[in-house]
């Protein structure tokens, strides 16, 4: 392990990293913090090592993202994500953030919460038992959750508008959001 070799004087710096990468599997510019990256950065070669020997993950280190691949050996139903309330994701949450996260990566730089709306809409058509109804206050809501989740780690970041004002009318309230492709394909 290249942990034992670490200086003590520099071991703290190195076990925050590795405690972000274990507790935050996306690291961002600005996702959990804004140093959390550089932290991360700064120890790549000793987490990636570590990392694999010692539980068998994987970690994914680019410019602007850290991405730990993790092996799950059980299935735990506590391990998933939760809404910025601490709700945590349903089925339908979950059915929005991918279908959100592949029509990010098509799109353009750029976009408003309606047409990724249309856009997931459209593909959630697609799958039995999957529907987002923009007339719907509790798909908007679960939508809505979805988008903010993506917001929290940095793949869009908010231009302009109120995503909870389109959630609450999507006739008179709009958001427009810039895409961050990295953190999207992260």
């Amino acid at each position: 392990m290249r942990a034992r070799s670490i200086p003590s004087i520099e071991l703290d710096s190195y076990q925050r990293a590795a405690r972000l990468v274990l507790a935050h599997h996306l690291v961002t510019a600005t996702f959990p913090d804004r140093s959390a990256l550089a932290t991360v950065r700064r120890w790549t070669t000793e987490l990636r090592e570590d990392l694999l020997a010692t539980f068998g993950y994987r970690l994914e280190v680019t410019e602007t993202t850290a991405r730990l691949f993790t092996v799950a050996d059980r299935l735990d139903a506590g391990a998933g994500t939760s809404t910025h309330t601490g709700r945590p994701f349903d089925r339908r949450r979950y059915a929005y953030l991918a279908l959100a996260i592949a029509a990010l990566g098509r799109g353009a730089g750029q976009i408003t919460l309606s047409e990724l709306a249309e856009h997931v809409a459209s593909e959630a058509s697609r799958v039995d038992g999957v529907e987002l109804d923009t007339e719907r206050a509790a798909d908007r809501d679960a939508f809505v959750d979805a988008v903010t989740w993506l917001g929290v780690r940095g793949a869009i970041t908010l231009a302009d508008g109120d995503a909870g004002r389109w959630a609450s009318d999507p006739d008179s309230g709009e958001a427009l959001y810039d895409v961050d492709r990295a953190v999207v394909h992260a």
